[in-house]
């Protein structure tokens, strides 16, 4: 039991009256989850109670806390990190980096997390001139720009430019961008002074996006969570050999029977229970939390992110700079290597299969970057559970290691990108090679102007984005136009004697 595709912005002023409502946190309850999002980034926790609740609706949860770690080198060789891990440990501060943090402006504006949905964008597109439209108020106090006087950065999160006069005005049609059918964004930094004293501040600022799709889309993704990272070196420091992790104190229900495991094909670490029955054998007087009975579950981390460098448990508390350090390169916390089973072969992944650990916490972590002042890299993550409900404890890891297979291809295949989100604005053609296509997002029909490509079009496929071929075309009949009438993302895929480039569309 525990103890304890942005575009060039100005700053522009609203009445930011309506920030009084909102809270520093919020919750992801779409896709039968209820994951809580709290605005100095940490994640699934409120006053020391459990907040990933899977399935939504069962008052049971698989995680306890979670929080972003990252460490990295300056030019000088001074090594800093942040590797927070429960409440109070202030390693991190809500809003972007700033001058000053502690003015009213700035705590109303950013002590606070923005949750939008696809719903609520449809209704802004159909609605914003009409009379009588109530806008959703995470629209009219969307970050888009930074208070440039106050040492914040003039670009902040993205956002459709319905007039493309380069400035957010949500009154006039602009919207948020988000991933996902719901999503929640957060901002937080580690240069504020309000975190530990005695660490070394990096000066990054942190963006972060956790979504959700409706399950209809895809077999894989009922009961997924993504979260995607955007890390903006703020500092005047350039970084090498920097490393960055997602680290998790897994609670599956009943905590002290839990089990790690590792799984370096699908870039995973994933929590599952010791017994068939969540709790076997513990006196139910004595436990604090619900339990998932039998069969037990398994709930997994994925890093969606090429760059793996493995993943490892850690202890209860952490850390000093160099411990947080060693973690991120899968090194023990002294800075010497793991070995399989203790004394087997090196290894970055802590026991692939599995091991008992008690209580498990364990990091799974990216890099080595470089990342120097002004640059930004992204990361992303899912969130996989599994459960064999005609299985065992076991039959949900093999389901689990299916699951995650299945989300990777869907990521890869989606084509996310570091600010390319699902509601990405149509770029038109620059004189790369390349087809646009617009509306996007679309109500139905989608144009597709095949101008930009200077070789012959072999093929057209428009898929679902689970994989699924809904239409195909050849070279003697492009179609101009798509009729796509069923709401969701798409995949059109362009095949040329070059290669095949692919487009992600929304269908609203």
């Amino acid at each position: 039991m525990k103890k304890f595709i942005t575009v060039p912005l100005l700053f522009i002023s609203f009445c930011f009256s309506s920030f009084l409502v909102a809270q520093n946190y919020d919750y992801l309850d779409r896709n039968q989850i209820k994951a809580l999002i709290k605005s100095d980034g940490s994640l699934f926790n409120n006053n020391s109670q459990a907040s990933f609740e899977v399935p939504k609706g069962m008052g049971i949860s698989t995680i306890y806390s979670a929080n972003l770690w990252i460490a990295g080198i300056d030019e000088t060789g001074i090594l800093s990190a942040a590797g927070p891990t429960y409440q109070g440990t202030e390693e991190y501060y809500y809003g972007p980096v700033a001058n000053d943090y502690s003015n009213d402006n700035y705590k109303n504006r950013y002590n606070r997390v923005w949750k939008v949905s696809l719903a609520e964008i449809q209704n802004h597109i159909n609605n914003f001139n009409q009379p009588g439209y109530e806008m959703p108020e995470a629209f009219l106090n969307w970050p888009a720009a930074g208070n440039t006087a106050n040492g914040e950065a003039a670009e902040l999160a993205p956002y459709y430019d319905y007039n493309e006069n380069g400035m957010y005005d949500p009154q006039n049609g602009d919207f948020p961008l988000i991933r996902g059918d719901q999503a929640v964004y957060f901002i937080f930094n580690d240069a504020s002074g309000h975190n530990n004293p005695e660490g070394t501040k990096l000066g990054y600022e942190f963006h972060g996006m956790a979504y959700c799709f409706n399950p209809s889309i895809g077999s894989a993704l009922p009961q997924t969570v993504f979260i995607n990272y955007r890390i903006i070196n703020r500092s005047l420091k350039d970084y090498n050999n920097l490393y960055v992790g997602l680290w998790n104190d897994f609670s599956l229900g009943y905590e002290e029977d839990d089990c790690i495991g590792t799984d370096s094909v699908n870039k995973m670490v994933y929590v599952y229970n010791a017994y068939n029955e969540d709790a076997y054998g513990v006196d139910p007087e004595s436990i604090d939390v619900n339990t998932y009975g039998s069969p037990a579950p398994a709930q997994g981390l994925m890093l969606l992110s090429p760059e793996i460098q493995g993943a490892v448990v850690t202890p209860y508390s952490c850390c000093y700079d160099t411990v947080i350090y060693n973690y991120l390169r899968s090194l023990n916390h002294d800075g010497t290597p793991f070995h399989y089973g203790g004394t087997g072969y090196v290894t970055n992944f802590y026991n692939p299969g599995s091991s008992y650990a008690w209580d498990a916490k364990a990091l799974i972590s990216a890099g080595p970057y470089n990342l120097n002042s002004g640059e930004e890299i992204c990361l992303d993550f899912a969130y996989v559970y599994a459960r064999d409900l005609s299985g065992t404890n076991l039959t949900a890891i093999s389901f689990l290691r299916e699951k995650a297979a299945a989300l990777q291809k869907f990521f890869d295949d989606y084509g996310f990108s570091c600010n390319n989100n699902s509601l990405g604005i149509a770029i038109n053609n620059t004189g790369k090679d390349d087809f646009v296509v617009y509306p996007n997002p679309a109500t139905g029909i989608v144009n597709i102007d095949f101008s930009g490509l200077s070789q012959t079009v072999n093929k057209v496929t428009i898929r679902t984005a689970d994989g699924k071929i809904v239409q195909q075309y050849y070279s003697s009949e492009l179609p101009k136009q798509i009729d796509l009438q069923v709401k969701g993302l798409y995949i059109i895929s362009v095949e040329t004697s070059n290669g095949i480039i692919s487009k992600k569309v929304s269908i609203l």
